[in-house]
């Protein structure tokens, strides 16, 4: 990579207009909020602050910012000012009300095993309940991981049940898909869409423990995997096709009886003991780890590609464009040493990492973001664009 092409294509970033989506920014900071701008010669301007929100209840929709208030079930808009300029009540909450997803038209918020949307004015655009099946007597409470919308539906992952709800939004009917078929499914981790192959992809961990012959009486091996079930958007009701994506391996041998009780008496003397972990890797990890992903479709993310005999580093981190079983197609990043952020290029268009909002997702920003990093106080903050 040569800094004078880097260079180049941050200049050409930067001359881009404003996407026509974007029409300013709002920026979350430990000290306040600010709104911002652009005028018409493409600067942008302060319009408003107010106090500290939490960003990860907020949601950008139909240009303008949304939030929530999640014990006590109430949904705002956020005016120019940055002030509530519209607001409705979710009536008795059960859990916690989360917004959990946007389209270009409509937000859409979970509680008491509901899924509700509303539109810009905050009027009521359908709702269905989530059937998770009784444990027991007892119905789940679920909890929805990640929500992608997609063609008409949206897709909640809800780890906690072992489920993904597909929602009609056109009709307000839900599908309930176990992961489970055979066997246990797995510990579910992200999920994401590939809209060339009409896939939904789902990534479980799984960990068993086998006993070999080569192996002393006390030990054991415990592999832990990766694995991506794949659904057919059309065939929903049909077993996913797996694929492993990554597998670890650790020789687990106990402790002798009394040896922790030993070290513990020690430490209560003031005795630093340094002693082993009770497991040792057998090999390195060997597959993808995906570390992040984005909730755009298709979905981008961030992964660390650890190959047979080649120890993988913070410095092996790829960009990619996630497929149907973990399918990932590089994308050539770059770094803006001035603003200190990474960008890569796709689709035509210039797509900027910020800082996270939520934890294990990308947040990806147009080129416009360039120009509010201009700003002093921006480049650390959670942003919406709007």
């Amino acid at each position: 990579m040569q800094r004078p092409l880097l260079i180049l294509g941050l200049l050409a970033a930067l001359s881009e207009p404003a996407p026509a989506a974007v029409k300013g920014f709002v920026v979350f900071s430990p000290t306040g909020t600010q709104s911002y701008e652009f005028a018409p010669d493409r600067s942008l301007r302060l319009t408003a602050s107010g106090p500290a929100r939490d960003p990860k209840n907020h949601v950008a929709c139909a240009g303008r910012v949304f939030g929530v208030e999640p014990l006590l079930g109430r949904i705002y808009r956020l005016g120019p000012d940055l002030k509530e300029d519209r607001s409705i009540d979710l009536g008795k909450i059960r859990d916690v009300a989360r917004l959990v997803g946007a389209d270009d038209d409509r937000l859409y918020v979970f509680f008491n095993n509901t899924l509700a949307a509303f539109d810009a004015e905050l009027r009521p655009a359908g709702r269905v309940k989530l059937d998770p099946g009784k444990v027991g007597e007892i119905v789940p409470v679920v909890t929805v991981d990640e929500c992608q919308v997609f063609a008409g539906n949206a897709y909640l992952l809800a780890g906690n049940t072992g489920d993904v709800f597909a929602v009609d939004l056109k009709i307000w009917t839900v599908l309930r898909v176990p992961l489970a078929r055979e066997g246990p499914a797995g510990a579910t981790r992200l999920q994401w869409i590939d809209p060339m192959e009409r896939t939904l992809n789902v990534l479980v961990s799984r960990e068993r423990e086998e006993h070999t012959p080569d192996l002393e009486d006390a030990e054991s091996r415990v592999i832990k995997t990766e694995v991506v079930l794949t659904f057919a958007l059309a065939g929903l009701r049909q077993p996913p096709r797996e694929t492993l994506l990554r597998e670890e391996r650790e020789i687990y041998k106990p402790y002798p009886p009394g040896f922790l009780e030993g070290i513990e008496r020690q430490n209560a003397q003031g005795i630093i003991v340094d002693y082993p972990p009770p497991y040792r890797q057998e090999r390195p990890p060997r597959g993808v780890y995906i570390s992040k992903v984005s909730a755009t479709v298709p979905c981008f993310a961030e992964v660390i590609v650890e190959e047979e005999n080649q120890p993988a580093v913070l410095g092996s981190r790829k960009i990619v464009v996630l497929g149907s079983g973990g399918k990932t197609t590089g994308i050539e990043r770059f770094r803006d040493e001035k603003h200190d952020v990474v960008w890569f290029k796709h689709g035509g268009e210039v797509r900027i990492l910020a800082p996270e909002i939520r934890k294990r997702q990308l947040n990806i920003q147009s080129s416009a973001y360039l120009k509010l990093l201009e700003l002093p106080g921006t480049a650390d903050a959670a942003v919406f664009a709007y």
